[in-house]
């Protein structure tokens, strides 16, 4: 090592030489036997080549370093130190630090494992970590709490501590004993974590803008003679994420095909996935010809649809929730191939001259299609100062108008809406004709002339005539003379007709000509009365 002479406590040698005495243990330097051979000499290690770098030190080494760690540290004869000191230095384990210190006491070297000392204060430096009579012996008091924070919080665990006294607080990461906190120090190059105390009661491990390597447990230790701890975990929440290599992109099959979509996500807890439809319909699941199950959503990574239908197609969302805010989805869009059809609401319209007339047509297809208007199966129309053409599009529908402005002689025939995409074509057909409209007569209005006492007198005198029983009775005479009149009639016009025909013939005529004639001439003689009357 470099600086090192004969005054130092290696005596001069450097790291290569240490490890090969180390290798070969004590050896003559000049040519004695060794193991009951003879005539084999061993150089001295002086004078050996260079061997490569040592992983560890030998005893005399190990002794000097943890003396300097132990002065400084104050840690010496416990359990914490002892497992640093492990670390660092001894010859069974590899050099995991190297601190520079500027001092030492010989009167606290303590003794590697495996070894032992001739120093007379030996006894004392092993057990200097025991507390001594009369002390109490610090404790813990209470458990730590395990504590579940959202993954860029600040994560704090609490280690509460009695009866300190001298003794020191160490935090370490229980997964990989990594060393953070010794006391008011910290120890880990980390520079998220931090260490704060409420007196010598409290000891809190900060854990700044916490990720996922930071979820585990966390030891509390006590430098006692026998190690006292205590573990408390962290549980560190990630929220949800759609991971896209995994999860379907929009999806394209052909009408009654079947139709997989998968969705991956990734988190902590374990996101749950949900399926829904962007519009609020419903989600429909065929399994057979009568087995068809309908459901507001779906739970799982993989929804199938079977035998797909064009009113199935659309946006789908996937949405991943695992408590932790925010939730996220994906919209997956599922395309249904097929042929155009349309649909015509009226075939026949009818329209008077001058006024504007709209023709309707109705296309369902996928891919979008071309959408044009022909007059009379030749001519196609434009839209223009005559035609007005329109075209509405929603999902896979399209409503098709043609309005035909001030219709007229020269715009009656028939009109077809025609529809093609790549599957194939379609039409519809609108005849339009003229309706002739009908002036009617002008009415004629006729004045009354006012009502006066008289006539009101009148109109009572000759309802009370006809109530009389002699009114009645003419008049009955009457219908009784129509009656034989008509069967009289009936005789001459039928004399060979059988009893069932004659019958029939005369009871027609009897209900019809002489009821008729009855009456008017009732209504005859009560208007002669009222005359008579006036």
């Amino acid at each position: 090592m470099a600086g090192e002479g004969p005054g130092h406590p290696t005596g001069g040698r450097n790291w290569n030489d240490l490890q090969h005495l180390r290798d070969v243990g004590a050896q003559p330097e000049r040519g004695e036997p060794r193991g009951g051979r003879t005539g084999v000499s061993v150089q001295s290690p002086l004078r050996t080549r260079a061997h490569p770098r040592p992983a560890g030190t030998p005893a005399a080494m190990c002794r000097l370093l943890l003396a300097l760690l132990a002065w400084c540290a104050g840690l010496q004869g416990s359990a914490l130190f002892e497992r640093i000191a492990r670390q660092i230095t001894c010859p069974e384990f590899r050099i995991a630090n190297r601190e520079r210190v500027n001092h030492c006491r010989e009167d606290k070297v303590p003794v590697c494992s495996g070894e032992t000392r001739a120093s007379p204060d030996a006894g004392a430096a092993s057990t200097s970590g025991a507390p001594q009579s009369g002390k109490a012996v610090p404790d813990f008091s209470q458990q730590i709490r395990n504590i579940t924070v959202p993954v860029g919080r600040e994560a704090v665990l609490s280690c509460s501590v009695t009866e300190l006294g001298n003794y020191k607080v160490g935090w370490l990461k229980v997964e990989d004993q990594t060393i953070l906190t010794l006391h008011n120090k910290v120890v880990t190059h980390n520079s998220r974590v931090s260490v704060s105390r409420d007196g010598d009661h409290t000891w809190r491990l900060h854990l700044r803008q916490v990720k996922e390597a930071d979820r585990g447990c966390y030891m509390c230790q006590i430098n006692t003679s026998v190690m006292k701890k205590q573990v408390g975990c962290v549980d560190v929440h990630v929220p949800p994420d759609i991971v896209d290599g995994e999860t379907s992109s929009d999806v394209t099959v052909q009408e009654g095909e079947n139709a997989t979509m998968t969705c991956r996500a990734a988190g902590h807890p374990t996101p749950r996935i949900l399926w829904r439809r962007e519009g609020g319909e419903e989600l429909v699941f065929r399994l057979g010809p009568r087995n068809v199950t309908r459901a507001e959503s779906f739970s799982g990574e993989v929804l199938t649809l079977w035998k797909l239908e064009r009113s199935q197609m659309g946006a789908y969302l996937c949405i991943a929730t695992n408590d932790v805010p925010p939730a996220v989805s994906k919209r997956i869009t599922l395309n249904i191939n097929f042929a155009p059809v349309v649909k015509v609401p009226n075939q026949i319209l009818g329209a008077p001259f001058g006024t504007n007339v709209t023709l309707e047509c109705y296309v369902e297809a996928f891919p979008n299609t071309i959408n044009y208007w022909l007059k009379n199966r030749g001519e196609m129309l434009m839209d223009g100062k005559k035609h007005v053409l329109d075209e509405t599009r929603s999902a896979y529908k399209v409503v098709l108008k043609l309005t035909l402005l001030r219709f007229g002689r020269a715009d009656v025939g028939t009109y077809t809406c025609v529809s093609t995409n790549s599957l194939g074509r379609a039409d519809g057909t609108v005849r339009l004709y003229e309706i002739k409209l009908q002036t009617s007569a002008p009415i004629r209005t006729t004045t009354k002339p006012p009502v006066t006492l008289q006539d009101v007198t009148i109109q009572r005198r000759v309802e009370e005539m006809v109530k009389d029983s002699a009114f009645t009775t003419i008049v009955s005479l009457q219908e009784a003379a129509m009656d034989r009149m008509s069967e009289a009639q009936d005789a001459r016009s039928d004399p060979g007709g059988g009893p069932g025909g004659g019958a029939l013939g005369s009871g027609a005529r009897r209900g019809g000509a002489g009821r008729a004639l009855a009456s008017l001439a009732a209504q005859w003689v009560a208007a002669a009365l009222v005359r008579v009357a006036r």
